[in-house]
């Protein structure tokens, strides 16, 4: 935090909140929960140390996992949390009725506190975010809003409180305002190159290449479409919002619907699956293949084979830490 005296983080991309450290010591001063998210990534917080903002997903484990629509299973958005209230947050969905706002991932201030940025990893877009129109939905928000809150994928459209707009990249992650330019800047991770916005009309002014691209190799492919969202029914979410980048599992408990219902389990890594026949916690999958494609089609679409085959190789051939043994 610009005071110098407290951390926050979000380190742990399990746990559903952050945490706020003094910085000198390490001592917990609080630990800040924030409901459903899910798979918290960055955080930006302003120039005195009172607002921070946190991107995550909104997770609906509590319900089974029948319907897609409306953010049923995953929703996308960001929380406002004011450092001077304990226990304070607010949940503010980045998603529109028809069309998710998947695995949301930097987030960014401009320090004349006018906009948050929000890079939409998994739907390769940045969410220019009206910080003045946010503050009074927040200041209207009581404790009793927020189930509601975590739930209203129409936020945005009534309220028109945020844009959201493509960076002309893949896969954005990353990002900075630049005061000197006025420009957002965002980084692509699978395009490898950054994308220069403007925050006032929303348009690309320029790509900038990162050198020369890695080679596209079939494990990079299915990394890529293993964190794209747009594959998915109207791109609520992707692999990635319940098994993380990595192929692992992002530590909640679903209830699915391949095996019956009411008897929610967490979700298994996905690393190494196919050297564990049968597959699924009940095994209801004959092979880790069969469960791939049986995935697919639980985001709504069907697996094809230049879809499949990127993924199984990406997943099946997971890149390991070095052994220090």
């Amino acid at each position: 935090l610009a005071d110098g005296g407290r951390l926050l983080v979000s380190a742990d991309r399990l746990a559903r909140g952050v945490t706020v450290l003094e910085a000198a010591t390490g001592e917990v001063l609080e630990t800040r929960r924030l409901g459903r998210a899910s798979l918290l990534n960055e955080v930006a917080c302003d120039r005195d140390s009172t607002w921070c903002f946190v991107a995550h997903m909104v997770a609906h484990d509590e319900e089974v996992t029948t319907q897609i629509d409306r953010g049923w299973i995953n929703s996308n958005g960001l929380s406002a949390v004011d450092l001077g209230r304990p226990g304070h947050r607010v949940p503010l969905l980045l998603d529109t009725l028809l069309r998710g706002a998947a695995n949301p991932w930097g987030v960014a201030l401009d320090p004349e506190g006018r906009w948050v940025f929000v890079t939409l990893a998994g739907v390769h877009e940045l969410a220019i975010v009206d910080r003045p129109a946010t503050m009074k939905i927040i200041a209207s928000t009581k404790p009793t809003d927020l189930e509601l809150r975590e739930e209203d994928v129409q936020l945005l459209e009534r309220t028109g409180f945020a844009r959201r707009v493509a960076t002309g990249g893949n896969g954005p992650r990353g990002v900075a305002f630049s005061s000197a330019l006025q420009r957002v800047v965002v980084g692509n991770y699978f395009s490898e190159d950054l994308s220069l916005i403007d925050p006032v009309s929303g348009e690309v002014d320029a790509i900038i290449p990162l050198g020369t691209r890695h080679e596209v190799t079939t494990w990079r492919r299915g990394e890529q479409y293993f964190s794209d969202a747009t594959f998915c029914h109207q791109s609520w979410y992707s692999c990635a919002s319940c098994h993380q980048e990595d192929a692992s599992m992002d530590g909640l408990s679903w209830d699915l619907t391949n095996d019956g219902r009411g008897n929610p389990k967490n979700a298994k890594s996905l690393r190494d699956a196919a050297d564990t026949p049968p597959s699924m916690w009940s095994g209801v999958r004959a092979r880790a293949d069969d469960a791939l494609m049986g995935g697919m089609r639980f985001q709504g679409f069907l697996p094809e084979p230049e879809f499949l085959e990127p993924v199984r190789e990406f997943v099946f051939h997971p890149r390991r830490m070095p052994n220090p043994h």
